[in-house]
């Protein structure tokens, strides 16, 4: 994990690969389920959903720091 107000390259996979990922699975099995493979507006809708999803994980991070406790900056060490 990164420190308070940083965001590092594994931060970013992590983010989007959990949040994007989410999205997108529940979304083709709740459209699979219902008897149908989703069209492509439906697959657009899933994927800006899954981005916007990931930002907010980003945001989230962002604000995060390095010993998981959110708005707090970083302990002093020795």
């Amino acid at each position: 994990m990164s420190n308070f107000g940083k965001l590092n390259l594994a931060d970013i996979g992590k983010g989007f690969l959990i949040a994007a990922g989410t999205v997108v699975i529940t979304g083709l099995a709740t459209s699979l389920e219902q008897g149908q493979f989703p069209d492509w507006p439906t697959l657009q809708a899933l994927l800006l959903t899954g981005l916007g999803a990931g930002c907010v994980y980003l945001l989230k991070n962002l604000f995060t720091n390095s010993e998981s406790k959110l708005a707090k900056k970083e302990a002093d060490k020795f």
